[in-house]
């Protein structure tokens, strides 16, 4: 007679964190239950049929007993857009498991507010903008020139603008 295989791995999805404009932290368990396993997890846009996996390729979790706290930075998301996420673990001579789908969206990207110059001499200006962050880290920098291709930009590096919910 043959053993049995082992049992499959265990695995649960939690909300996303640090979600910006465009990246997202996916956050799970898994638990081998005594085996060895691996993990990755899949997100898509929620209209998106393809699923994306990250990390390629997949993690080991190890083949210990108890719940491992698994977490993967996403970036190069499209702002303003609702995402599914889950979580697959795969052990030995099991097909792989996967989670309930989480679902979370991206920020807005931060709005930008210019105004005109001020205080313009026949060889200074000073440059007046507003930005609102919405609670992401932000930068700021203003391009300048004599043309539209401008070729100048200040403050070198960027500014920064915070992360909080305030126009600045």
């Amino acid at each position: 007679t043959t053993d049995p295989p082992p049992p499959p791995p265990t695995v649960r999805i939690v909300p996303a964190s640090d979600i910006t404009f465009d990246s997202a932290t996916l956050n799970g368990t898994v638990n081998p239950n005594g085996s060895p396993a691996s993990w990755h997890f899949e997100y898509r846009r929620s209209a998106d049929a393809d699923w994306t996996s990250v990390p390629v390729p997949d993690i080991d979790a190890g083949d210990g007993t108890e719940d491992v706290s698994v977490e993967q930075p996403v970036s190069g998301l499209q702002p303003n857009t609702e995402y599914r996420a889950r979580l697959v673990a795969d052990g030995p001579g099991n097909p792989p498991v996967i989670s309930s789908e989480t679902s979370f969206g991206t920020d807005a990207v931060p709005p930008v507010i210019t105004h005109t110059g001020s205080a313009v001499t026949g060889l200074t200006a000073i440059l007046v903008g507003r930005i609102k962050p919405q609670n992401s880290p932000t930068t700021y920098r203003f391009e300048y020139g004599t043309d539209p291709s401008y070729g100048s930009v200040v403050p070198v590096p960027d500014g920064d603008g915070g992360s909080g919910s305030d126009v600045v």
